[in-house]
């Protein structure tokens, strides 16, 4: 079976060694027909797409009824691992707090608790959500309020705690904090803690395997088995963490001055020479 989009309309071709069937476009409600997104979740008979105020539904190409039609709910969110959707499990909005439940057998897997979901990057996305992509297998970061944590989304159990502002992935890791660039914890994607507070705080990850910790007063690059890689030197007159980068195989680190409100320290190191510098620059990027 496969779907095809032409000019807005959509067919559900699928074959038999006797005959073709086709659902044309007067066959499908209007909502599914305008969707500029419309999905058909392989080895089932579920179509997904976008409503016009962006919303995600999902339904029965066959039936053409919506999905969990007992539950009273607002919109739904798919699980998505590399190309693969999870046809068995579906996150649901019902009365603005989003649950889990069992596609097969139509339960509550986790009641609606969740304000929303992060795919990882800077806590959120571009425009709505469209997909939940797990960190890892089953393994998704949640919010509640201003706290983030991890779930296992088949089961609820909490992976890690939700004692977080920020859990962001980079690479095969997961950067939690309290705050934007303190109080950080590092966890592997399985949500085992890597590094936690032996520093005097931890930054954050870059480059994937590279880590920037204050250990002792001073500014370390350390990688995650605790080698120090570069040390930037003590940690007089900083403030707050401004953001850090890579670009151009050197990794950025810019910190606020601690009295001066226009002005920031900025630290590089070069990934292929190995050198290091600092310099004071106006302050810029995310802070």
């Amino acid at each position: 079976c496969f779907l095809f989009i032409h000019n807005a309309s959509i067919s559900c071709f699928f074959f038999s060694s006797r005959r073709r069937h086709t659902r044309s476009k007067r066959d499908w409600s209007s909502d599914v027909c305008s969707s500029d997104l419309a999905v058909l979740f392989e080895n089932t008979q579920y179509v997904l797409y976008q409503t016009e105020n962006y919303y995600m539904q999902l339904k029965n190409y066959v039936t053409n009824k919506k999905i969990l039609e007992n539950v009273s709910y607002k919109a739904v969110l798919p699980f998505k691992n590399k190309d693969n959707y999870d046809t068995k499990y579906l996150a649901v909005l019902i009365d603005n707090k989003w649950g889990i439940y069992n596609l097969n057998t139509g339960k509550v897997v986790v009641a609606a608790s969740y304000d929303g979901f992060s795919n990882g990057s800077n806590n959120g996305t571009a425009g709505p959500m469209e997909v939940v992509i797990p960190v890892r297998n089953n393994l998704i970061i949640v919010y509640k309020g201003q706290r983030y944590g991890v779930i296992d989304y088949t089961s609820g159990k909490e992976v890690i705690p939700f004692n977080y502002s920020n859990i962001s992935k980079v690479g095969d890791y997961l950067y939690a904090s309290v705050e934007y660039g303190l109080n950080g914890v590092i966890y592997d994607l399985d949500g085992k803690i890597v590094v936690d507070k032996k520093y005097n705080n931890v930054y954050g990850v870059t480059n994937g395997n590279y880590v920037l910790v204050n250990k002792d007063n001073r500014i370390v690059l350390v990688n995650m088995s605790g080698k120090v890689i570069f040390d930037f030197g003590d940690d007089t007159g900083l403030g707050k963490l401004n953001f850090m980068i890579e670009n151009n195989g050197e990794l950025f680190f810019q910190f606020h001055l601690a009295e001066d409100t226009e002005n920031c320290k900025e630290y590089i190191y070069n990934l292929s020479t190995g050198n290091g510098s600092t310099d004071e620059v106006s302050c810029g990027g995310i802070g």
